[in-house]
């Protein structure tokens, strides 16, 4: 990615972390409080490799946080991948095809995605 469209990504992700913590009272209440200066004030160091310098310590951890929060949430998906919550006809096919290969099997293949997905989603375990 050329430094430009890195730029942009992370301009992009600073204007959605603005907002975000702009829902919590507690930090409305404190940018609120700054009617001279922006509270979310910031630098992108190019030299340092697209850091964001803050101008307001608060914002600065405020940030450190939200980037905590992002590395703690790619973390609990390594090993997951995304897949449709309505399963497609390939997969349908393929899955009962399995299941008619084994006389043992029991489940169509959309009850088994079902299955999985409620379970995914923390309703059946």
């Amino acid at each position: 990615m050329d430094i430009q469209k890195e730029r942009e990504v992370l301009i992009a992700e600073i204007e959605r972390f603005k907002e975000e913590a702009m829902k919590s009272y507690v930090v409305s209440c404190w940018a609120e409080s700054y009617t001279n200066t922006d509270p979310f004030g910031y630098v992108i160091l190019e030299n340092e490799n697209n850091k964001v310098w803050w101008l307001k310590t608060q914002a600065y951890q405020l940030w450190e946080m939200w980037q905590a929060a992002k590395a703690h949430e790619a973390e609990k998906l390594k090993g997951c991948v995304v897949v449709p919550v309505e399963p497609t006809e390939e997969m349908l096919i393929k899955g009962n095809r399995l299941a008619l290969a084994d006389k043992g099997y029991r489940y169509d293949a959309a009850s088994i995605w079902e299955t999985m997905l409620e379970a995914a989603r923390g309703g059946n375990e």
